[in-house]
């Protein structure tokens, strides 16, 4: 038997040589997991080390022996595994290292010992490098590779391939996997800040007694309303400083028990004066006199104070049971200067019996300043609210219905709907910049003199004051308001391939047994070209096929080699 380690063949410096140990294989470990009440779960099994030994003899003297000790300690000592290889397989090798202490035994002019080696990769791998003859073209920048694998473990081939053209990358596809090496297209993903606005609205005040509990409504209704002491912004001679406007849950009046028996009555509750200044304190040119409530428009989310564009609604019951009531009602949107943006008032003149006006009042819708614009509807009220009365049906501000609503948008439009109806808009580009911070209230009764009923005489009489003049809710949106969002966007930008990546006469070089790539002339590493996905792969025991992919349809020399290994 011949015994060749590390290149020097050991053999020669003994007389003989016995019991030779090579085991099956080289041992395995198995990982498992013990099981709660019984048994294991299997978790991998690894290749342990080998170890592969053999016994020697050798004759000769003392100092003879000693010599030979010392010269194969030299030899022993490699540093790193190397080559040992055993004469009855020629064409296979152990890279491994000595290990251990060696037994040695010297008895008169006889010495015997054992030499232990471990092989770290516990297999033994072939002498020689072998070649694949079995390379064929499928079609343009196609190839398929036969590898012929005798060994018994998987074998890691190194691919060397000599393009004829220019081409982005390669590929090498197995049953155990893909490597890709080069240039393909891609998806970059890159972060932007972006700005984005949006319009919405906002409900900023919400008050009415039309559908709440009569107990509720007083702090529901008047929360934000204010005693205002100025002179109505319409009109200087309508005086609101000289009556108490307040919440009121009931309707008092004795000539109106409000027995409608309309099933879609709303509630009656909400703003109405209650009280007047005495006769003597009223100014001498007053056309009417009332008390008046305003209440500023609260900030918006966004901080902001006022509204340039806005959807307000608001709920009127005007209703004269007796000829010769007046009174007035106003509802005027106004701007930081107090001046009227725009508005309506709901005004019954105090008229005599015989006069054919007696119970009509006049519902005019306001645009803007002392030049008023005005639409006029008249809408007679009388005959005890909606019952049917002879030429007297209140067909707006009834028990069922009352309802105003007015919209300020862009291009200086001013609308307005009555009993849910739209009627024709009025155009103010001078209010377009306009913006409403507050809204004035005004209820009051009027001083008149005609054949019935001369001065104040019976201001707090029934004969004068409005049997129902009642705000009975009141609600304010802002419109258009804008808020900004600033957002992280990720941006995908697809990045081409680079068709010239690898040019013609390039080397590329691909070792799976270490992983590693090159390119240009086979020796320049090229890591940073392996493609994201790939890893290097070995191929089984037995014929396997390889197929080796050009992204352009060129043409290339193809080499592929590689060790066997055994256990």
């Amino acid at each position: 038997m011949k015994i060749t380690f590390n290149g020097v063949v050991l053999t020669d410096l003994f007389d003989g040589i016995t019991k030779i140990n090579r085991d099956i294989g080289s041992g395995w470990t198995n990982n498992l997991q013990s099981q709660v009440y019984q048994g294991a779960d299997f978790i991998s099994q690894t290749i342990n080390s080998a170890k592969v030994s053999f016994e020697f003899i050798k004759y000769g003297t003392t100092a003879e022996i000693s010599q030979l000790k010392r010269k194969l300690a030299g030899i022993l000592n490699s540093g790193e595994p190397a080559p040992l290889v055993f004469d009855d397989e020629p064409d296979l090798m152990y890279f491994a290292v000595i290990d251990g202490d060696q037994a040695y035994d010297f008895d008169f002019m006889k010495s015997t010992g054992t030499l232990t080696f471990i092989v770290p990769s516990g297999y033994a791998e072939s002498v020689s490098t072998k070649k694949s003859s079995n390379i064929t073209k499928q079609s343009a920048g196609k190839y398929k590779v036969i590898i012929d694998n005798k060994g018994t473990l998987d074998c890691f081939p190194t691919y060397k391939i000599t393009l004829k053209g220019n081409t982005a990358n390669v590929g090498i596809v197995g049953s155990k996997g893909v490597l890709q090496m080069g240039s393909v297209g891609k998806e970059v993903t890159s972060s932007t800040t972006t700005t984005s606005t949006k319009n919405f609205s906002q409900q900023l005040i919400n008050a009415g007694g039309l559908w709440l509990d009569s107990v509720a409504d007083d702090l529901y209704f008047t929360k934000g309303w204010k005693e205002s002491p100025l002179t109505s912004p319409q009109n200087s001679k309508v005086y609101a400083s000289q009556g108490v406007v307040k919440f009121n849950s009931t309707l008092d009046n004795p000539d109106h028990p409000y027995t409608s028996p309309n099933p879609n009555k709303l509630k009656n509750s909400g703003l109405q004066v209650i009280s007047f200044n005495p006769i003597n304190t009223f100014p001498a040119d007053a056309l009417y006199v009332g008390g008046a409530l305003q209440i500023n428009i609260p900030t918006d989310q966004n901080g902001d104070t006022g509204a340039q564009f806005f959807n307000s609604y608001s709920n009127v019951m005007s209703v004269a049971n007796r000829f010769g009531q007046g009174g007035l009602l106003q509802l005027l949107y106004l701007d930081s200067e107090s001046h009227v943006i725009c508005g309506y008032i709901i005004e019954k003149y105090r008229r005599s019996i015989s006069n054919i006006l007696a119970n009509e009042a006049t519902f005019q819708f306001y645009v803007g300043g002392q030049e008023m614009q005005r639409v006029i509807y008249n809408c007679d009220n009388g005959g005890y609210n909606d019952r049917p009365a002879p030429g007297n049906n209140n067909a707006f501000f009834n028990e069922g219905k009352g309802g105003v609503s007015i919209i300020k948008s862009n291009d200086g439009v001013i609308s307005y709907q009555l009993d849910g109806q739209s009627r024709v808009p009025s155009i103010a580009p001078q209010f377009t910049h306009s913006v409403c911070t507050s809204v004035y209230l005004f209820i009051g009764n009027g001083k008149y003199t005609d054949d019935d009923f001369t001065g104040f005489a019976d201001i707090n009489g029934v004969g004068s004051k409005m049997s129902n003049l009642t705000l009975r809710a009141f609600n304010f949106s802002k419109t258009n308001m804008t808020s900004s969002t600033t957002m992280t966007v990720n941006k995908s930008t697809l990045v081409a391939a680079n068709p010239n990546k690898y040019q013609k006469g390039n080397i590329l070089k691909v070792d799976m047994e270490s992983g590693k790539i090159f390119s240009i002339y086979g020796a320049t590493p090229a890591m940073q070209d392996l493609i994201t996905g790939s890893k290097a792969f070995g191929v089984s025991p037995g014929q396997q096929e390889v197929d080796i992919e050009l992204s352009s349809p060129v043409e290339a020399d193809i080499e592929v080699t590689w060790k066997e290994r055994y256990l």
